[in-house]
């Protein structure tokens, strides 16, 4: 090949890579909190006896997990100025984008927690006179959330690395960052390499600790 690596140019470059993990970690945290909260109203919506509303759940949870998060993100950001006359900055088209995308899997994660709890507690409680909300809040959510939390650390995993596709809305994270120092330097496999050894470190520990968790709860992986 002919080909000589240099990496001192990772070395060069190590504060451009831990900006570009900050701006990864911070997109990924925000986004999976944002996800969390529009998967449970989606799940509880697809639960719903109001017909219309569970169809309509039903139809936000399908339409996300059938189309590209790439094409989401792409629409947020482009079009949605267009059609609603809203502009939102970089970094925060991308969170939103990505707690779109990924609440459609975290609500399908809430209703098989919440559907493993046994039917007959919730009866009970009915019986007792306690309401809907007080239910879901002080008996099922509380079993229901050790079977959720190993699938839900995967689907953090799974949008750690779907960060990635902010770059392509010059979102400064890690991917988008490496991108442009290989482009200023022409080193791109050391600085694309180096890109990919550092999404596996930060990835690889949830990902361990889904496994634990899995054992611990014996849960079945959701793969």
């Amino acid at each position: 090949m002919g080909y000589t690596f240099h990496f001192g140019v990772v070395t060069d470059n190590a504060f451009g890579f831990v900006r570009g993990i900050g701006v990864t970690l911070f997109l990924s945290v925000t986004s999976i909190a944002g996800a969390a909260v529009l998967g449970l109203i989606a799940a509880l919506g697809r639960m719903s006896r109001l017909r219309p509303v569970a169809l309509i759940a039903g139809g936000y949870i399908e339409f996300l997990r059938d189309t590209p998060l790439m094409v989401q993100l792409v629409w947020i950001y482009y079009c949605m100025p267009i059609i609603l006359g809203v502009n939102l900055p970089r970094i925060p088209s991308a969170i939103l984008a990505l707690s779109i995308g990924e609440s459609a899997n975290i609500a399908e994660i809430i209703r098989a927690g919440i559907q493993a709890v046994p039917a007959g507690q919730t009866e009970a409680a009915q019986a007792c006179g306690l309401r809907y909300y007080r239910i879901m809040r002080h008996i099922v959510l509380p079993q229901a959330l050790r079977m959720m939390i190993p699938p839900f650390l995967n689907c953090y995993v799974s949008l750690l690395k779907a960060t990635a596709l902010v770059a392509i809305i010059a979102v400064p994270d890690l991917m988008f960052t490496a991108q442009r120092m290989a482009a200023d330097t022409f080193r791109p496999i050391e600085l694309l390499t180096t890109a990919a050894v550092l999404y596996f470190l930060i990835a690889y520990p949830v990902v361990l600790a889904v496994r634990v968790l899995e054992r611990r709860f014996h849960v079945v992986p959701m793969r």
